[in-house]
């Protein structure tokens, strides 16, 4: 016993010190990246002409949130659209309410129905790839039936497109309920917002979110869906991780650009999204999921820290510093609520959530991914 104990002793310095340096270095990667996001003004919508463009939207019995979705389409002042809805085996009024709308509108508009998702496919990832061999255009803006946005979105959203750019990474802003755990998810999307964009801004991109995605049609061909077609989550981030080399990925931080959705309003169908989320982690490059799943040790090399040499503890106190006014900044610029004086509390009970849903994900199989496990057994 006393030989581990000495063992302990011996390689808790290194872990610590790979742990701090690692914990300082992401924060300054990330800060970075937002220095560069936050530098000159938010782009004004061009005078010219803008050339064509798809918008690929699939749903799923959505008749409770299409009618916003609709509204929002309709007053885009993007002049050359082609707006492109995949019902995706709906069985409510959705697919009427898009007919009908379809029918007064100016903008191209198709519909495709898919009634049934064949072996092997996640049903959105089917119908993504189904809507996207629809679409005429060259470029490709992407969102969820449950978003809304300004009428200036779908121009601001190809800028970076227009200028060189394959893929252009947006906010999709998340629209937290009151109260503690309203706190706690609008914390942990203002985190995963902090590191996703930054790294982007960077030029270290490894994630976006669906629900406002902008790509060229030539950097998602159809066999980039190969590697994770069965996966119910991923169609963003999993993209980003398998992309082809090569390919200029940008970031659109302007606020008028942002996607809005709503969060869950209870805790548990928070976790179960989180679960689903996480599944899609098993797929991401080695390199990514050491760099992410090192994110959980550093509390406990800071609580290592405490126990083996508490007079230098307060090093971390230098990482810790520079994480909250990096993320004061970009809570700004996103329009989140969580406050400065709670983010110390908050940034603690977001390692403690990570972990549990993260061994909730992986010791416990989701319902859902049960059903994909036997479908593709079958």
């Amino acid at each position: 016993m006393t030989d581990e104990l000495q063992l302990l002793q011996a390689l808790a310095p290194g872990f610590i010190g790979v742990l701090w340096a690692y914990y300082l270095g992401q924060c300054l990667w990330v800060h970075l990246g937002w220095l560069r996001l936050l530098r000159g003004p938010c782009p004004a919508v061009p005078t010219a002409p803008a050339p064509p463009l798809s918008i690929l939207i699939p749903y799923h019995n959505e008749a409770s949130t299409l009618p916003r979705l609709l509204a929002c389409l309709a007053a885009q002042q993007h002049p050359a659209l082609e707006i492109v809805l995949v019902d995706d085996r709906s069985v409510d009024e959705g697919p009427a309410q898009v007919a009908a709308w379809a029918a007064k509108q100016t903008h191209s508009v198709q519909q495709l129905r898919i009634a049934e998702t064949p072996t092997g496919w996640s049903p959105k990832k089917w119908a993504l790839h189904q809507g996207l061999q629809r679409c005429r255009h060259s470029m490709v803006l992407q969102t969820d039936a449950d978003c809304t946005f300004g009428p200036q979105w779908a121009q601001l959203m190809q800028q970076p497109l227009l200028a060189g750019a394959d893929v252009v990474i947006g906010h999709g802003a998340l629209q937290a309920p009151k109260g503690f755990w309203g706190d706690v998810m609008a914390y942990e999307h203002l985190h995963t917002s902090w590191l996703m964009l930054g790294m982007a801004g960077v030029g270290t991109p490894y994630m976006a979110v669906g629900r406002n995605l902008a790509y060229r049609k030539a950097a998602h061909p159809e066999h980039s869906w190969a590697a994770f077609a069965h996966c119910l989550s991923g169609d963003d981030d999993l993209f980003i991780q398998h992309r082809r080399r090569g390919l200029a990925v940008r970031v659109q931080p302007c606020p008028h650009a942002y996607t809005h959705s709503p969060l869950p309003h209870t805790a548990r169908v928070w976790m179960q999204q989180k679960r689903r989320h996480l599944t899609a982690a098993r797929h991401y490059r080695c390199h990514w999921q050491l760099a992410l799943g090192l994110q959980g040790l550093v509390p406990l090399a800071c609580a290592a820290h405490l126990a083996y040499s508490p007079a230098h503890a307060w090093l971390w106190l230098v990482p810790l510093c520079l994480k909250i006014h990096s993320l004061s900044r970009a809570s700004r610029q996103l329009r989140t609520r969580p406050g400065l004086l709670k983010l110390p509390l908050l940034e603690l009970f977001w390692y403690l959530y990570g972990w549990a849903t993260a061994l909730s994900s992986y010791v416990v199989l989701p319902k859902w991914q049960k059903r994909v496990e036997i479908k593709k057994g079958a």
